[in-house]
C-alpha cells in the first residue's frame, strides 16, 4: 500500500534523524564517554554468570520451537504458491531474534545478529531492486532498511561488550572462582568415593566460567562382595531415606541390616524394596538385575529385581553430596527400567564402580585458575583506581610481588600434609609431617615421583587394594584452600 507523500517525507525525516542519533551515539562511544561501553560489558557479563533460570529457559525454548514451525510452514507455502518472500524474511527474522534469546554467551548472540543483518541486507537490495521496476514504492525500500539498522546496533553493541570484557573482568568474577575452587577441591577429596562424578570447570568468552557435572563412567573395580554393585552403562539406583524423599546414585555398595531390606551403607534403603531372608546363604544378583538367595535348606529363590533410572539430561541433575542426585527441570523426569534392557546399562555384582577423577588433571587447572585469580584481583584494584578502561590494562598473569608462590590446595593424608602450589609453568609440591618436619620442597611433577613415590601414588588415585572391604587410601583426607 503506497503513504501519501506528507507520511513519505515524515517517514524519511524520522529515518534519517535515527541514522544520525545512531552515528552520533557511535561517535561519544568511540571518543568521550568509553565508560558506558565498560558498563554495557559489565552488564552484559553479569548476564552470562547469572544465566537462564530453568523456568525462563523452558519459555524461551518452547516461543523459538513455535516461531521454526512457523518459518518451515512459510517455506511449505512458498513452495506450492501461496506464501510471499517478505512473510518468510519476517518469520526468519522473528525466529533468529529468539534465538539469539536463548544464546547464554555473547559470542553466541553474535554469529545469530550476523544471520539477521545478512537477511535484512539481502532484503534490502531485492526491495532497491523492484523499485526500478515499479514493483515496489521508495517507501517499501526506507521500511526494509530501518529493521536491518536496527539489526547491525544490536550486532555492533554486542561486538563493542565483547571487545571490552577482553580488559573489563566481571565484578562477580571472583564469586565464580571461589565456586570453581570449591568445585576442584571437591573433585579431589572424593577421588576414592565409590561411582562419584567430578565436576568440570572451563572458560568461555574470556572471563566466564562455567561448571558442570561429568557423568562419564569410572572403572569397575574388583572386589567379589555380591551386595557391590556397578552399572555398566546407563542408570541409577533408586534409593529412599528415612524421610521418604527419593534419591538416584551411581554408588553401589549395599548391606543387608537386621530388617533385611538390601540398603546402601550410607543409609538410604533400595527402591523397590528387596528382601533378603534371616537365613539367606549366598546371595546372587545378575545382569537384569534380579536378586535371588539360596537358604539353609539349598532351595534357591527369587526375591526381587533391581530398578534402574534413566534421565533425558542427566547434566541437570542436582548433586546433594554422598553419591546422591535429585532430578530438576533441566534433567526431566527420571525414566524407568530394567538393568540389560535396552537403553539401560547392565550390573556387574561383586564390582564397584570407581570415580572418574583425574587428580592430576584438576591440579592443573586449580594451578591455572589460582594464576587467573591473581590476574583479576590485580584488574579489579586498577578499577578501583582507574575508572575508564584501554588496551593498555595490564591483565597478564603474574606471581605475587613477595616472592611466595600462591597455594592452589592442602591435602591432608594420615601422616602427611602436602601443599601443592601455582609455580610459573607447572604446580609445585612441599611435603611436611604433621608435626611440622619438612620433606620436601618445590618439587616438580616428575622429582616428586622420584623422592616421595608414596604420596606421588596418592595423587595418582590408586587403590590401596581388592579386599572386599576395601578401605581406601585417601579416606578421611581434608583438602583446606
Amino acid at each position: 500500500m503506497l503513504l501519501s507523500r506528507r507520511n513519505f517525507r515524515c517517514l524519511v525525516s524520522i529515518s534519517l534523524l535515527l541514522i544520525c542519533l545512531a552515528a552520533l551515539s557511535t561517535w561519544f562511544c568511540n571518543n568521550e564517554v568509553q565508560f558506558l561501553a565498560v558498563a554495557h560489558a559489565a552488564e552484559e557479563q553479569n548476564q552470562l554468570q547469572t544465566g537462564h533460570s530453568d523456568k525462563l529457559r523452558e519459555l524461551l525454548t518452547e516461543r523459538y520451537d513455535i516461531l521454526k514451525t512457523a518459518v518451515e510452514t512459510q517455506v511449505r507455502l512458498k513452495e506450492i504458491g501461496q506464501g510471499s518472500v517478505m512473510a518468510l524474511s519476517a518469520a526468519t527474522v522473528t525466529m533468529f531474534y529468539a534465538e539469539a534469546d536463548l544464546c547464554t554467551t555473547g559470542s553466541e548472540r553474535i554469529k545469530v545478529y550476523e544471520k539477521v543483518v545478512d537477511l535484512l541486507r539481502k532484503q534490502e537490495e531485492r526491495s532497491q531492486r523492484e523499485v526500478a521496476t515499479g514493483t515496489v514504492s521508495p517507501a517499501e525500500v526506507m521500511e526494509a532498511i530501518l529493521p536491518r539498522l536496527e539489526a547491525q546496533i544490536k550486532l555492533e553493541k554486542e561486538k563493542l561488550a565483547q571487545n571490552t570484557s577482553r580488559y573489563m573482568p566481571n565484578m562477580n568474577i571472583l564469586k565464580t572462582i571461589k565456586d570453581a575452587r570449591d568445585a576442584l577441591t571437591e573433585n579431589i577429596t572424593n577421588a576414592q568415593s565409590i561411582a562419584y562424578k567430578q565436576n568440570i570447570v572451563h572458560f568461555v568468552d574470556n572471563n566466564t566460567l562455567v561448571i558442570k557435572r561429568d557423568f562419564s563412567q569410572g572403572k569397575n573395580l574388583k572386589t567379589d562382595r555380591p551386595l557391590d554393585l556397578a552399572i555398566s552403562g546407563k542408570g541409577f539406583f533408586n534409593v529412599t531415606d528415612s524421610k521418604g524423599r527419593t534419591f538416584f546414585t551411581r554408588y553401589s555398595s549395599f548391606i543387608v541390616p537386621p530388617n533385611g531390606m538390601m540398603t546402601l551403607s550410607t543409609g538410604q534403603a533400595l527402591e523397590p524394596i528387596i528382601f533378603i531372608p534371616k537365613d539367606a546363604q549366598k546371595i546372587h544378583i545378575a545382569n537384569d538385575g534380579s536378586v535371588s538367595c539360596t537358604t539353609g535348606d539349598g532351595k534357591e529363590s527369587i526375591v526381587g529385581s533391581v530398578e534402574l533410572s534413566k534421565f533425558p539430561n542427566e547434566e541437570g541433575l542436582e548433586y546433594k553430596g554422598k553419591g546422591l542426585y535429585l532430578p530438576t527441570n533441566r534433567s526431566g523426569i527420571p525414566i524407568h527400567g530394567s538393568a540389560d534392557s535396552e537403553g539401560f546399562g547392565h550390573i556387574e555384582s561383586g564390582f564397584i564402580e570407581s570415580s572418574n577423577v583425574d587428580v592430576p588433571e584438576q591440579i592443573r587447572v586449580l594451578s591455572e585458575l589460582t594464576i587467573f585469580e591473581q590476574s583479576i584481583s590485580k584488574a579489579l584494584s586498577i578499577v578501583q583506581k582507574e575508572p575508564i578502561w584501554d588496551e593498555q590494562s595490564p591483565l597478564a598473569p603474574t606471581q605475587v610481588s613477595n616472592g611466595k608462590l600462591p597455594v592452589i590446595v592442602r591435602l591432608k593424608t594420615k601422616n602427611e600434609v602436602v601443599t601443592i602450589l601455582s609455580g610459573q609453568t607447572e604446580p609445585l609440591y612441599n611435603v611436611t609431617t604433621k608435626d611440622g618436619k619438612i620433606l620436601a620442597q618445590y618439587l616438580s611433577e616428575k622429582q616428586l615421583q622420584k623422592k616421595l613415590p608414596g604420596i606421588y601414588r596418592l595423587l595418582k588415585t590408586s587403590y590401596a587394594d581388592n579386599h572386599p572391604n576395601n578401605a581406601f587410601i585417601w579416606a578421611g583426607s581434608i583438602a583446606q584452600h
